[in-house]
């Protein structure tokens, strides 16, 4: 019975830490690093850096819309009773992710650097 539970919640807890990570405020800030390290590193004119900022938030944007899909999909598939459990342990992990400092989709705490 355990493993059954597990094979479930795996792929679902994996959905959900994706899409939190996702609709993380910080994002953006991880473009304009990995923008900055790659222009340095390849010696990008403006242009491109820009481009390459435009494309990764386009894909950013992408990823999250995919992941709310699946997350619709599979809350669909959920009873009442397990939607309820489901969601019940999803604002658990999101409680416990607000307070190691780690992203996630609302009330994330930041650690100081």
């Amino acid at each position: 019975m355990k493993l059954k539970t597990w094979l479930i919640a795996a792929p679902m807890m994996f959905l959900m830490m994706a899409a939190a990570n996702a609709e993380h405020p910080d994002h953006g800030k991880r473009h304009d690093h990995m923008v900055e390290r790659m222009t340095t590193d390849l010696g990008l004119s403006n242009e491109q850096s820009a481009k390459i900022k435009t494309i990764l938030e386009t894909q950013e944007k992408k990823r999250a819309a995919q992941r709310a899909e699946t997350d619709k999909q599979i809350k669909s598939v959920l009873n009442k009773e397990q939607l309820a459990k489901h969601e019940a342990k999803m604002a658990e992990r999101e409680k416990m992710r607000a307070e190691s400092g780690k992203p996630g989709k609302k009330g994330c705490a930041k650690k100081d650097s």
